[in-house]
């Protein structure tokens, strides 16, 4: 037993009604089926579509990923460069003693340039 349920699939995998259908037929609504694209013509080597887009040579796109390689390279060296060079800096000092005089100047001053860890003992 057959059942028409009034649908039919279009060539782009979309299932339309039959009013839909008609109503398109008609002239009623626009056709939203998406064109064919057009294929591509080589000229000279090159592809061309009729809209006039050029689509780039192997040897272009080569070219692109090859300049791509080099930046990366370059980009990823610098940073090497600056990671290095902050290990270098020295912003660590040493673990010493202060005295209630020397706190000002050891932590409050210091602790503008870089982070300050204390522990406070109290002796007697």
């Amino acid at each position: 037993m057959f059942v028409d349920t009034g649908t039919n699939m279009r060539s782009d995998g979309v299932v339309t009604t039959e009013f839909h259908d008609q109503l398109v037929k008609r002239g009623i609504i626009e056709d939203d089926t998406p064109p064919e694209p057009e294929p591509a013509v080589k000229i000279d080597g090159r592809y061309f579509r009729p809209d006039d887009q050029i689509i780039q040579t192997s040897s272009e796109l080569e070219e692109d990923e090859e300049e791509e390689r080099i930046f990366l390279e370059k980009y990823k060296e610098q940073k090497m460069q600056k990671i290095k060079q902050e290990q270098k800096r020295n912003k660590f000092g040493r673990v010493f003693t202060i005295t209630e005089p020397d706190y000002t100047k050891e932590v409050t001053e210091a602790s503008k340039d870089a982070d300050v860890v204390l522990l406070l003992t109290c002796s007697g």
